[in-house]
């Protein structure tokens, strides 16, 4: 994904780290449930947001994660903030189901793209 990024500007950049959180939430709920997976996310976000309070607008929800205010607010850490996130969200997934699902969310986020036409002010969906 740093790779893809790295050429996007920031709103799409932006699109593609909710399309990429989105994809991940898909992939475990299936496995991890929603309860499960929202305390997870909680305490990831809680942490990241320390370093990178910018993560702290994400909105997480029921049917995943929403940019929100985050599009409107200072993304001067932007880059370092999505990386950091889905590192630790891959990390502590991984540490507690023993890396089972650790391949099936790199695969996930490897075929995370922008080609459906999503932007981070449609909240990930097609307008």
């Amino acid at each position: 994904m740093r790779a893809t990024a790295a050429s996007l500007p920031r709103e799409q950049r932006l699109a593609l780290f909710e399309r990429a959180l989105s994809a991940l939430w898909g992939r475990t709920y299936r496995t991890l449930g929603e309860v499960t997976l929202s305390a997870i996310i909680d305490r990831v976000l809680h942490d990241v947001a320390e370093d990178h309070p910018l993560v702290s607008a994400l909105e997480v929800g029921p049917g995943g994660f929403r940019v929100g205010e985050l599009a409107s607010g200072d993304l001067d850490n932007l880059d370092e903030a999505i990386e950091v996130t889905l590192t630790e969200l891959l990390t502590v997934i991984g540490n507690l189901t023993a890396d089972i699902l650790t391949p099936g969310l790199h695969a996930t986020l490897s075929s995370v793209s922008l080609a459906d036409g999503s932007t981070a002010e449609t909240g990930g969906s097609k307008s």
